[in-house]
């Protein structure tokens, strides 16, 4: 019987982990704005003897302020944050995040930007003829970006 009480005391004791409050904030670094509905899962992974075990603990989408918060569970193994990359992105400072229940900040922020595009509209306000010429060229400080001339001929 005493057995019995101590199997069952010692199990109850590995068994317990400590709920930690999990923060997840996206935004647009450029902007300030937040990236409202990304997927997001937390992941346990633990190293067994001849392979990675992975299991997914939780998962959901972030408000429309671009948050989430949730408790998780925290035992004797790493976790994985993932969130899904939106598309058309060309900056991201992580779109994955790696802790551990000894860690000291739960809070893991997701910077992610859109790709930006330069369009430029040129018109001749001051056409004469069909033999009109305009020279553009685009030039920066250490004159390396586009040190080619455009030519438009016409109207």
């Amino acid at each position: 019987m005493k057995i019995l009480i101590f199997i069952s005391i010692f199990l109850l004791l590995i068994s317990c982990g400590k709920k930690q409050e999990i923060r997840i904030p996206a935004l647009n670094p450029v902007t300030g704005e937040p990236w409202a509905g990304l997927h997001y899962s937390i992941t346990t992974e633990k190293t067994g003897a001849f392979s990675e075990n992975y299991k997914v603990i939780h998962e959901g989408f972030l408000d429309a302020n671009g948050k989430a918060v949730t408790q998780v569970k925290m035992k004797n193994a790493s976790y994985r944050i993932d969130i899904e990359n939106p598309g058309n992105t060309c900056y991201e400072n992580e779109v994955q995040y790696s802790f551990t229940k000894n860690d000291s900040n739960f809070i893991f922020v997701f910077e992610l930007a859109p790709c930006a595009y330069l369009q430029r509209k040129v018109k001749n306000v001051n056409c004469f003829n069909a033999s009109d010429q305009i020279a553009i060229s685009i030039d920066n400080q250490v004159h390396s970006l586009l040190s080619f001339v455009w030519v438009l001929n016409g109207y």
